[in-house]
């Protein structure tokens, strides 16, 4: 879920293949770990998508289901140092 929330803070909505997750979370593409991301699914936590490829088995591509996570709003922080104020903007 976090891989997922660290994109979508960073304004990258897209589809991730198993091997894409598993890179980032530090974890090999097995069974098991395939498995995760069917029990995902079905709690409703993840949707997919089939992506066929030329000549191969099709690929697995996951997104968060939408609604799950919002993105962060922006909001303005006044800032104070040495009598300067300033007015910054932080997602």
């Amino acid at each position: 879920m976090t891989v997922f929330a660290i994109d979508i803070q960073h304004g990258q909505k897209q589809w991730l293949t198993t091997n894409q997750i598993a890179a980032r979370v530090g974890m090999s593409r097995t069974g098991k770990f395939k498995a995760m991301l069917d029990d995902m699914v079905l709690d409703g936590r993840l949707v997919f998508r089939v992506n066929p490829y030329p000549k191969h088995w099709p690929g697995y591509q996951y997104q968060l289901t939408p609604g799950t996570y919002q993105e962060p709003s922006l909001r303005t922080i006044k800032l104070s140092a040495k009598g300067v104020v300033w007015d910054e903007v932080f997602e």
